[in-house]
């Protein structure tokens, strides 16, 4: 169940023009209010309006156990013939079987003490430029450019930049091999990072005046006069010019955990060595940790004071995290201006308990319809479109769709007609006439085809050529594009349903801002975080499989592409804990109307019920 990644080693565009979205001035009681668009030249780091960074606030040391997403049950395929139809399914008794679980393959893509405060230096906003103080270097410059997308400058109409280093180009670098990474005893290598080499660095020489004395005039006297003794001024000494030392400004070394393998960690090394050409004073240091080791190491780290500056992780990590004060809150820090640029869907799994509890730097995967165009040549735009369309490819040995009723693969449309799973306590919410309207869609599915539940028989078949539509994840892309063929195989946006549409589950991967960090180091953290959400930074990674989590991203993979349509109208995946007292009673329901032992009001009734009894 791995999904497919693209690799493509390209060069890293010339120029990259930064666009900072700042909310208010770094730990200086900013607004929470974006300023206008500014465009900052030479500048390859996006400012969040609010950019997290690791945050190690102390935790549990118990390795807890991460529950995975929800996956398609693999279950052994039947041998099809030539009739259409396959056997019908054997009616189950009582709860469905076991929850679905996605397996996840490492993320490539990566009590309670009192956490320490960071009262004493207020966060900085993300896409806001803290006021430098006597301490910190001058920002540069900005100079606002139309037409160019830039960083929003800090907010509250203070247009001081984010630091960044003067006129230095930005750098080109180009996409190298990757390297092949061996994890050590202790499960740790870094990966080494380039050395910045520091431009128009040039020690101030201060200019003296130079000027020797000036002889007066002397006033001729007249008969009525006394002469006046004529003053006679001394030229000064011209000084002479010495050459003042200039200290180096300190280098800020910022730490990023992650589990990428290692034919991806190339690209990964590429942004490393771009960020610190740009900022020489900024050293990122990137440590491997196997994926199974780093949230437990993590936390343990953290809980102590220490960890990283930013961990790269999955979504479902980020509550554990949160719920230990481990992480940074960016709420706070990210600006509405900043937040509207990444994908809604993406966004959703940062949130938890109302807080911005990390920022999606990538789609993992999703769930989306799948069509095989030898067998239905056009995408459906509406649910009966897909029903007429799947009658009439149904013939010969074929079938023209084949859905999955699973709640992995169905529960998405609750949301996408309108409806709910939870709200942000993990309270249910679906027990109302759009959850009916959604069982009653689930239930339709049988008017398209055979449907099953929670079984790979429809994806063993589509495999093999013989339906036109299916309901899958994009874990699967790679083996289905193999074998269905890149040329035949479209992902289609999903069809209208009422006032509705259907609709698929979305995974991210998160950067998480560690929450022990304070003043300076905090604010090049959140710099470097703001860094991987840029557009260019976005297609880099598209470039390397990653799916953006950005919207507005030029890439050059077809199906990438229509995965990322798909995906602007999907649903977040709860990362809520909760989440897994849904799982039974919701399968329960969908079975129950469609043997019709229940109504779809009964069934919900009965799933709600279920779930608020659970602890």
């Amino acid at each position: 169940m791995t999904k497919v990644m693209r690799i493509k080693h390209q060069t890293l565009i010339p120029a990259i023009t930064i666009v900072l979205l700042l909310l208010a001035g770094c730990g200086k009681g900013a607004p929470t209010t974006a300023g206008p668009l500014q465009t900052v030249t030479g500048v390859m780091t996006p400012t969040l309006t609010a950019t997290p960074g690791p945050s190690p606030y102390p935790g549990p040391f118990e390795t807890l156990t991460l529950e995975p997403y929800p996956g398609p049950i693999t279950g052994a395929p039947t041998q099809v013939g030539n009739p259409p139809y396959p056997a019908p399914e054997t009616p189950q008794a009582g709860n469905p079987s076991s929850t679905p679980t996605i397996g996840r393959t490492p993320s490539p893509t990566f009590g309670q003490t009192p956490s320490p405060t960071i009262e004493q230096t207020p966060s900085p906003t993300l896409g806001q430029t803290p006021s430098p103080t006597s301490s910190q270097v001058p920002s540069p410059t900005i100079t606002p450019t139309s037409g160019d997308t830039a960083y929003p400058p800090p907010g509250g109409g203070d247009n001081t930049p984010y630091p960044g280093p003067g006129d230095t180009d930005t750098p080109v670098p180009t996409v190298p091999p990757s390297p092949t990474q061996t994890e050590s005893p202790q499960a740790t290598s870094t990966q080494p990072s380039a050395t910045p080499t520091s431009s128009n660095q040039s020690s101030a020489t201060p200019t003296p005046s130079n000027q020797p004395g000036q002889t007066p005039s002397t006033p001729v006297p007249t008969s009525k006069q006394t002469p006046k003794p004529i003053l006679s001024v001394t030229p000064t000494e011209k000084p002479v010019k010495t050459d003042i030392p200039v200290t180096p400004p300190a280098i800020t070394t910022i730490t990023l955990w992650h589990s990428w393998s290692p034919d991806q960690v190339g690209t990964l090394d590429v942004l490393i060595n771009a960020y610190q050409q740009i900022y020489p004073n900024v050293r990122i240091e990137a440590q491997y940790i196997p994926y199974d080791e780093l949230p437990g190491r993590y936390e343990e780290a953290t809980y102590f004071g220490g960890g990283p500056n930013l961990l790269l992780g999955p979504a479902e990590w980020g509550p554990r995290f949160y719920d230990q004060d481990l992480v940074l809150d960016l709420t706070s820090i990210a600006g509405n201006s900043f937040l509207a640029t990444i994908n809604p869907a993406a966004l959703g799994e940062a949130r938890y308990r109302n807080a911005l509890i990390g920022l999606p730097y990538t789609i993992r995967s999703g769930v989306v319809m799948y069509r095989n165009k030898n067998i239905i040549s056009t995408a459906p735009t509406t649910f009966t479109e897909l029903v007429s369309l799947a009658h009439a490819a149904t013939h010969g040995g074929k079938l023209g769709a084949y859905l999955d009723r699973g709640f992995l693969y169905s529960g998405a449309s609750l949301s996408g007609t309108g409806g709910s799973l939870m709200d942000s306590n993990g309270y249910p919410t679906f027990n109302n006439t759009r959850g009916i309207e959604w069982l009653n869609l689930v239930n339709q599915f049988k008017n398209a085809g055979p449907t099953c539940f929670n079984s790979d028989r429809d994806l063993q078949l589509f495999k093999l050529g013989k339906i036109g539509i299916i309901i899958d994840g994009t874990w699967n892309l790679g083996v289905i594009s193999d074998t269905v063929g890149l040329q035949n195989l479209a992902i289609d946006p999903w069809p209208t349903y009422g006032a509705g549409h259907l609709s698929g589950f979305v995974q991210a991967d998160n950067l998480y801002v560690n929450n022990n960090l304070t003043g300076e180091t905090l604010y090049t953290t959140l710099q470097v975080a703001a860094f991987f959400l840029a557009p260019e930074v976005q297609a880099i990674l598209a470039d390397g499989g990653h799916i953006p989590a950005v919207l507005d991203v030029s890439v050059t993979d077809p199906l990438m592409q229509q995965e990322m349509v798909v995906f602007e109208v999907g649903v977040p995946y709860p990362i809520d804990p909760k989440m897994d007292n849904y799982w039974n009673p919701l399968e329960s329901a969908i079975q129950a109307v469609f043997y019709g032992s229940q109504t779809p009001s009964a069934a919900l009734q009965q799933a709600f019920e279920a779930i608020i009894a659970e602890p």
